[in-house]
């Protein structure tokens, strides 16, 4: 992970209705983790190294204890391939759930995910046995609780592509409304 590299941010969220100006959950609706936004990798500090940040930087959690292992601050390009270098999906798209039952970990993935020469599209799931294609998707049962998953866009460049249709389509419903 470094310049140049895509973060895709996801979270758990619940299904919501408006009343009367109030946000209120629905009740018996399922948490499910959604990908809501991406940052492009313009620049990598790592702090117990001693790098000097930019000033607009002092705010930021991480250098309350920059001396930490793997403290690092990753700050946003400018723009990748005529995107922007950052953003949050504005409109929900189904190919952006990551839930595939009940329950947050178990996600359903798409097919060029699948297990190659018995390695792993993301880490902290080395088993290819746990990644079932059922129904033209992969279903993986992810481990809990967890922060961050990276894939190698090298052995999987599928992933550039996907991750890029998703922002094109936000960037353009964003243009749209």
């Amino acid at each position: 992970v470094g310049k140049g590299s895509l973060f895709l941010f996801y979270g758990a969220f619940q299904d919501a209705d408006l009343d009367h100006g109030r946000i209120l959950r629905v009740r018996g609706s399922a948490m499910k983790h959604i990908i809501w936004g991406w940052l492009h990798v313009g620049e990598v500090y790592h702090l117990p190294s001693g790098v000097r940040c930019p000033n607009w930087l002092d705010y930021h959690p991480h250098m309350k204890a920059p001396r930490q292992q793997f403290n690092t601050i990753y700050t946003a390009s400018d723009g990748w391939d005529g995107l922007p270098g950052y953003g949050v999906f504005r409109t929900y798209d189904p190919g952006l759930v990551l839930t595939a039952g009940t329950t947050c970990s178990e996600w359903r993935l798409p097919l060029w995910m699948a297990p190659k020469s018995g390695q792993t599209a993301l880490t902290y799931h080395p088993n290819p046995d746990i990644w079932k294609v059922i129904d033209g998707h992969i279903l993986l049962a992810t481990k809990s609780p967890a922060q961050e998953y990276v894939i190698d866009s090298e052995r999987y460049p599928e992933s550039v592509s996907w991750a890029r249709k998703f922002i094109n389509i936000s960037m353009t419903a964003n243009s749209a409304g």
